[in-house]
C-alpha cells in the first residue's frame, strides 16, 4: 500500500451477507505524528481509512472504504471515531517529508466498541534531505554457471566478461546446485566481494508499511560483512525452505580503497530493498531477484534516491524502481 489514503480495498473469499452499518462496532483511533527526533509534528496531513463491509449482489463478498482526514494538532495528534469493520489503514504526510503508512486489525470487541479502545499509533515522518540520481533496478538475473564465482557489475547491471558487458565485479555470486526433482533439490548462493572493506550491512525494516523512505538516509562507514549465504530447496518429508525474511534489507559498500592509515578512503555505497530471493525451479542454474540502488559518487554515503533521475537506462517496466 503506497498511496496515502486513496482507495484501500479488500476482497474476502466466502459468502458475505448484507450488513447493517448501525450494528457494526465503533473503532476509535489516535495518530501521533512525529519527526525522526521524536518531536511532535503539528499541521501534518493525517488520514485514517476504515473498512466498510458491504453486500453486493452477484459477488462473493466485498468491502468499501471510507476515510477521515485532517491536520494534526499542536501535540501532533489526530483522532477519528467511526462504526466500521475490523481493518484500519492510516498514514500521514507533510511538506518536505516522506509520507508514512500503517495498518491495524482489531481482534475483539465489547459492548459495541473495538478493543483496544482508542489505541495510539506513532507515525514517524522522515525528512526529505537530498534525493540524488542513482543506479537503481529491480534485478532478475540468471547465474550463467555453477560451482565457480561470477562477478556482477552494478553500474552496467550485467555479469562481467565473458558472460556479459560488466567491467568490475561489485557482487560475486557462487552457485552450488543439486537438483533431483522439484520436490528434492537445493541451491546455495554465496555472495562475496572483490575488495577488503566491501560487504553488506543488514537492516530491519517493514516490508509493506512504514516510511516511504524505507531505509536510512545514509550508509554507515563501518560494519560491513564480507559474505552472505542464501539457500532455497525442498526435500522428501519436509516443506520447502528458503532463507528469506520479509523485513530484512541491506546497505552495502563496493569498490573500497583504503588509505595509508587503514581507513576507507573511497568506495561506492548503496542499498538493497528487501531480501535476496532465489528461484531454482525455473532455471537450469539459479535466478537471483533483488532490488538495488547504487550511489555513483565515491565516498558519498547518501542513499536518498530521486526516482525521476535513475541512471539505469533501458529498463523494462518490471525493472523500474519508483521508491526513494
Amino acid at each position: 500500500m503506497r498511496k496515502l489514503i486513496t482507495s484501500v480495498g479488500c476482497i474476502f473469499i466466502g459468502v458475505v451477507f448484507a450488513i447493517d452499518m448501525t450494528q457494526l462496532p465503533v473503532a476509535k483511533v489516535t495518530l501521533h505524528v512525529v519527526g525522526e527526533n521524536g518531536g511532535n509534528l503539528s499541521g501534518a496531513k493525517a488520514e485514517i481509512t476504515f473498512l466498510n463491509p458491504v453486500h453486493k449482489p452477484g459477488t462473493w463478498g466485498s468491502s468499501d472504504t471510507f476515510s477521515r482526514s485532517g491536520k494534526t494538532d499542536a501535540n501532533g495528534l489526530f483522532v477519528a471515531e467511526e462504526k466500521a469493520g475490523f481493518e484500519v489503514h492510516y498514514g500521514a504526510s507533510a511538506p518536505n517529508y516522506y509520507r508514512s503508512l500503517g495498518r491495524f486489525d482489531f481482534k475483539t470487541e465489547k459492548a459495541g466498541k473495538y478493543l483496544p479502545w482508542n489505541p495510539t499509533f506513532e507515525v514517524v515522518l522522515k525528512k526529505i534531505i537530498n534525493p540524488i540520481p542513482m543506479y537503481a533496478r529491480r534485478a532478475q538475473v540468471e547465474t550463467p554457471v555453477s560451482d565457480q564465482p561470477v562477478g556482477f557489475d552494478l553500474v552496467e547491471s550485467d555479469w562481467v566478461a565473458p558472460y556479459g558487458k560488466g567491467k568490475l565485479s561489485d557482487f560475486i555470486f557462487t552457485l552450488q546446485r543439486r537438483f533431483d526433482s522439484r520436490r528434492n533439490y537445493e541451491s546455495i548462493v554465496t555472495l562475496s566481494f572483490s575488495n577488503q572493506g566491501d560487504g553488506l550491512h543488514a537492516v530491519e525494516a517493514p516490508a509493506e508499511y512504514g516510511s516511504e523512505l524505507k531505509l536510512p538516509h545514509t550508509a554507515p562507514d563501518t560494519g560491513y560483512a564480507p559474505q552472505k549465504v542464501c539457500r532455497i530447496g525442498a526435500a522428501p518429508g519436509r516443506s520447502n525452505y528458503e532463507d528469506v525474511q520479509t523485513s530484512r534489507n541491506y546497505l552495502f559498500r563496493v569498490r573500497t580503497i583504503f588509505d595509508e592509515r587503514g581507513q576507507p578512503a573511497s568506495g561506492l555505497y548503496g542499498k538493497i530493498d528487501g531480501d535476496i530471493r532465489l528461484d531454482s525451479i525455473n532455471s537450469k542454474t539459479c535466478i537471483l531477484l533483488f532490488t538495488y540502488y547504487l550511489n555513483p559518487t565515491p565516498n558519498d554515503r547518501n542513499l536518498e534516491f530521486d526516482p525521476k533521475r535513475n541512471l539505469s537506462t533501458n529498463l523494462k517496466d518490471e525493472e523500474r524502481v519508483t521508491a526513494p
